[in-house]
């Protein structure tokens, strides 16, 4: 996805926490090392700092609270989605997402979706299961029209959820999502997200013993 070698490199020892290898790995990354032996190219991945040895350019990675105030033009419309979403007005999202948008989602392999249309009526089959659900963006990044982002979704089933009756339990799990942006609207869309965590919180999983 990134096409310089050190940034792909670094992203992934990140995203392991491996300071022991991003310490090892410094000599290939280009760059020296900080008092505390991390290379200085992750306060740079992170948006820390630019040292002077990496290119003039922003920061690759980055955490919410430090969203520049200038986003990407495919952050914006990434930005954007995730508001509408939320405050539910659907009607922004014809300006948002393309007529033709394909999503991609292992966790839904019932749900096609290849149109608008079709997403809208994913969100609204989704609120009807969760009524109150909310997207809290932890973390975004992006390259070119490609844009990443570490969601939270939290809310309480007071709706059925396909086999499953309502809950009344909350809900609270971890998804991501790669947005493609293309003429200003998103394209395409590929969200994954653990189906069994969700079923485990809202008392789905184990399922009840059948009685004889």
């Amino acid at each position: 996805m990134f096409g310089v070698a050190y940034e792909s490199e670094t992203l992934c020892l990140i995203a392991h926490h491996n300071l022991t290898a991003i310490d090892e790995a410094a000599p290939r990354l280009r760059g020296p090392a900080r008092a505390d032996g991390v290379p200085e190219v992750l306060d740079y991945c992170t948006g820390k700092s630019s040292p002077a040895h990496l290119p003039n350019r922003r920061p690759i990675m980055k955490s919410v609270p430090d969203i520049p105030d200038t986003p990407t033009p495919a952050e914006t419309v990434a930005l954007r989605m995730i508001e509408a979403v939320n405050e539910r007005d659907f009607d922004a999202l014809d300006d948002l997402i393309a007529p033709d948008v394909v999503r991609h989602c292992a966790a839904t392999p019932d749900i096609e979706v290849r149109s608008l249309e079709q997403f809208k009526a994913f969100l609204h089959r989704d609120l009807a299961s969760v009524p109150d659900a909310e997207q809290e963006l932890n973390l975004m990044f992006s390259n070119g029209p490609l844009v990443a982002a570490h969601i939270t979704y939290r809310g309480t089933q007071d709706g059925p959820m396909g086999p499953f009756p309502p809950s009344g339990r909350k809900v609270e799990i971890p998804f991501i999502g790669i947005l493609r942006v293309e003429g200003g609207k998103i394209a395409e869309i590929w969200a994954e997200w653990d189906n069994l965590s969700a079923l485990v919180q809202l008392g789905h999983f184990p399922p009840e013993p059948k009685m004889e």
